[in-house]
């Protein structure tokens, strides 16, 4: 950049930068699903991802978690919904388990996830 008046070079003083994901300017987690955080686990740690709160109340409920908070969830990608297999059914949970993550202060990548 040159001096409006000589042309001359000019050095830069200040530099700054800012993060519009961390200073909360851009929000782009739409997609939500459910978890079952059980008691004691420190974040982030990976758990199961389902579609709606009464997937994870009956989840909570058939493998005895009791203990567990259901909790709301949030994704900047489109989770992959599948129906249950294996001895819980019934239920749509993602298709892979999920890094749940305390705030949306992460570094991305696939399958990471944040507690709302």
């Amino acid at each position: 950049m040159r001096c409006k008046t000589c042309q001359r070079p000019m050095r830069a003083l200040f530099y700054s930068m800012v993060c519009d994901h961390c200073d909360g300017l851009v929000d782009s987690f739409d997609f939500r699903g459910f978890v079952v955080l059980r008691e004691g686990r420190t974040l982030p740690c990976e758990e199961f991802v389902l579609a709606t709160r009464a997937d994870a109340t009956r989840w909570q409920e058939l493998n005895g978690l009791f203990d567990g908070e259901i909790r709301e969830v949030r994704c900047d990608k489109p989770f992959r919904w599948q129906p249950s297999r294996g001895t819980v059914r019934g239920i749509i949970v993602a298709d892979r388990l999920y890094l749940i993550h305390l705030t949306n202060k992460f570094e991305p990548g696939p399958n990471k996830a944040f507690l709302v």
